[in-house]
């Protein structure tokens, strides 16, 4: 995955390991798993500890996807959070 507006640039296999995400002062480990065709569930944690969790839906047309999760603030507080991203 490479996201440089969030600070997220790793390789990670798609059976849910653990792998490190450097250079990122929030999160240092990342686990992607593919749960069926076009969703993965993503994993953003620093030192084990799950900061995000969130579902990634693809559209099959590929034109969007939906992004769903829960994530713990830097204030220690806990939001959920629904997005959609459609192709401009």
């Amino acid at each position: 995955m490479h996201n440089p507006s969030a600070g997220l640039d790793y390789e990670a296999p798609l059976d849910g390991t653990v792998v490190p995400m450097k250079n990122n002062a929030r999160f240092n480990q990342v686990a992607v798993k593919r749960i069926a065709p076009g969703q993965l569930e993503i994993l953003e944690m620093k030192d084990g500890d799950v900061l995000v969790g969130a579902y990634w839906i693809f559209a099959k047309d590929g034109k969007s996807f939906v992004r769903r999760g829960i994530a713990k603030g830097e204030d220690g507080k806990s939001y959920e959070y629904d997005e959609t991203f459609a192709k401009q």
